[in-house]
């Protein structure tokens, strides 16, 4: 046992006895209280859950002892009747400080510790609800004497400043303990060891003959060697039994060798193969890497070349569509030109009534008229079939002028084509 934790855990205990005390007052203990009034003849304790004849609840009014209007009219003293729950706080935490002091003692520097801390806590705690205690009964008893009622302090008041003082001793004396002398049961608990039989009779045996030769006589020099030679006897067969046991021993690891000396060829002779196998597989991956980076050039040179088959395409067709955009705008400048000739002819024909320039006019209005449509053929406002029947019906009407002409027919005028 551990005597530096012994001071620390007398002092808790006493503190946790003293706090149990202080929480099981009235109405649980009458005898226990905080707070002793004679109202109207009747004689009041006051305690951590309620007072004398009142049910057991954390926090209780006061003001319904009341005899006299305005005695308890602030709700503070009511509220601070809940942080009376502070004193069975403090008796859980001197608990725990005795339980780790326990294991403290039994030669465990970790429950000292604990032990020390828990204390320390508890002492708080107790501080605090201790300085409660006497504001709030202090308060309550002021005002019952102002009102002409019998008042005075119960010992609950002197259990919490007792535990207080033991808490605060305790925790001193537990934090010097965790610097004490904890020895460890195991050391002490280790066994003797014992010489072994056959090693002290081989000494013997080595020692002994020249001790017997100096000390005793031939004949006692006889006994004790016969003895000494039985001695001898079984130090050899104990050390054959030795013998035999660590041959077996050393076959057993030989054998164990040789089982992880053949797992170990086994497991080179796969590391070859995978090797081996790695490559073999290495030259196809080669070829197919390779054969891989010649798709790709040859796709990047089709697709060059293809690119540059493009540009050549698109540079002749804007070439042709250039080409074609001029012939149009010759075409349309002819066909101006032409229409205007004709206009010319139909004026010379009105006027003219020479039947040989009439001919010669006729012969040259059929070239007209035959140019105009082949002409008109390539414009894209007419089709190729009007055109042509345009053409067969100019026919018609000039081989009716031409026939007309010798009877002296009125000579109509050209009229150019119109659209289909």
């Amino acid at each position: 046992m551990a005597l530096s934790a012994g001071p620390g855990l007398f002092f808790c205990f006493a503190a946790l006895v003293l706090l149990v005390f202080a929480t099981v007052s009235a109405p649980i203990w009458n005898s226990i209280s905080f707070l002793n009034a004679d109202i109207g003849g009747r004689e009041i304790h006051f305690g951590v859950f309620g007072y004398t004849g009142s049910a057991r609840h954390l926090g209780y009014p006061i003001n319904q002892l009341d005899t006299r209007s305005g005695l308890f009219n602030s709700t503070v003293v009511h509220n601070l009747t809940y942080v009376l729950i502070l004193h069975p706080i403090a008796a859980a935490l001197a608990f725990i400080a005795v339980v780790f002091g326990l294991c403290g003692a039994a030669s465990h520097r970790v429950g000292t510790i604990i032990m020390s801390v828990a204390a320390a806590l508890a002492t708080i705690v107790t501080l605090v609800v201790w300085v409660i205690d006497m504001v709030l009964f202090g308060i309550t008893r002021n005002k019952l004497r102002h009102q002409g009622y019998g008042a005075q302090y119960g010992n609950a008041n002197w259990l919490v400043l007792g535990a207080l003082i033991a808490l605060l001793i305790g925790t001193c004396t537990s934090f010097f303990g965790i610097f004490g002398s904890y020895r460890n049961k195991r050391a002490n608990s280790l066994p003797v060891a014992t010489p072994n039989p056959a090693h002290q009779a081989a000494s013997n045996l080595i020692g002994a003959p020249k001790a017997l030769q100096e000390r005793t006589s031939p004949g006692e020099h006889c006994r004790h060697n016969s003895t000494e030679l039985t001695d001898g006897a079984k130090v050899i067969l104990d050390c054959n039994d030795l013998t035999n046991r660590s041959s077996g021993v050393v076959e057993e690891e030989m054998d164990s060798f040789e089982k992880n000396q053949t797992e170990a060829q086994r497991v080179q002779r796969l590391e070859r193969d995978m090797l081996r196998d790695s490559d073999t597989l290495r030259p196809s991956c080669d070829d197919m890497a390779r054969e891989g980076r010649d798709v790709s050039d040859n796709t990047s040179s089709i697709r060059s070349e293809t690119f540059e088959e493009d540009m050549v395409i698109r540079k002749t067709l804007e070439d042709l569509q250039t080409i074609g955009d001029q012939l149009m705008n010759a075409l349309a400048v002819g066909i101006h030109n032409l229409h205007d000739c004709q206009l010319k002819l139909e004026a010379i024909v009105k006027k003219s009534q020479d039947d040989e320039i009439e001919k010669h006019l006729y012969g040259l209005h059929l070239v007209l008229i035959g140019v105009i449509p082949g002409i008109w053929l390539v414009n894209d406002d007419h089709s190729w079939r009007g055109n042509l029947r345009w053409f067969i019906a100019e026919l018609e009407i000039w081989d009716f002028k031409a026939s007309s002409l010798h009877r002296g027919a009125f000579y109509a005028p050209l009229v150019p084509p119109t659209a289909p």
